[in-house]
């Protein structure tokens, strides 16, 4: 069986996405039913930590939270 790679969503369909999750969470807004909002994405801290305090690792597609709360 041969390996599969991963495609990258073209710009298109990321806006799509990104518009249709704006919309039910908006919608959720008006139900009442919203959850929380997700913490921001990483910001580098000083010393290479995240401003959560945790390690910021280097992963495939840039940096992302040691402790896994967040990516960026």
């Amino acid at each position: 069986m041969g390996t599969r790679h991963l495609r990258t969503p073209s710009p298109a369909v990321r806006q799509h996405r990104a518009n249709r999750q704006e919309y039910f969470r908006k919608l959720d807004e008006l139900r009442g039913t919203a959850e929380p909002t997700p913490p921001p994405s990483a910001r580098p801290a000083p010393e290479g930590h995240c401003y959560c305090g945790a390690p910021l690792l280097r992963g495939k597609y840039g940096l992302f939270c040691g402790w896994g709360l967040h990516d960026g």
